[in-house]
């Protein structure tokens, strides 16, 4: 998993084309894990809003500048402290919150590990990753939380 976590910095790192890393990120996930997606949202709490900034799977990568008023559901639970680190969304948990905003996206038969993205102790968006396998194994979790605030970068700008 090392030389997977060095790749990931690697294809993050090497560009400042967002959609260029995303598509690497989702390439290099698809190679070497049962991941078949990924995501990146910001949520901003004062406002109510979220922007969908990007999403990669198999059929490409897309940058989505969509700003879209946060549903309440999705918005309480975007800020719920009972709300882990790595939420497992499997499609038989649908509706849910987080898949009913990603629902244009994520295919019906996918399940969805939602990350919480937090920068100084705050939360400022999340991360979500897709694919058919109902869990995600220790190791792809414990990747995904190392990785997670470098792909998550791009919120902070």
């Amino acid at each position: 998993m090392q030389k997977l976590f060095e790749h990931l910095v690697s294809a993050t790192c090497s560009t400042l084309d967002l959609r260029e890393s995303f598509r690497r990120i989702q390439c290099i996930l698809q190679e070497n894990t049962s991941l078949e997606g990924v995501f990146l949202g910001h949520h901003k709490p004062d406002t109510r809003e979220l922007f969908h900034f990007v999403h990669a799977d198999s059929r490409g990568c897309e940058e989505l500048n969509q700003r879209i008023p946060a549903p309440p559901g999705l918005h309480d639970y975007l800020l719920s402290e009972e709300r882990g680190e790595i939420n497992v969304i499997p499609p038989s948990s649908r509706p849910h919150p987080i898949s009913a905003s990603l629902s244009s996206m994520v295919p019906r038969d996918h399940t969805i590990y939602e990350l919480r993205v937090r920068l100084d102790g705050m939360h400022v968006g999340m991360l979500a990753f897709h694919g058919r396998e109902r869990e995600l194994g220790p190791e792809v979790r414990e990747l995904l939380l190392k990785i997670r605030a470098l792909i998550a970068l791009p919120l902070v700008y």
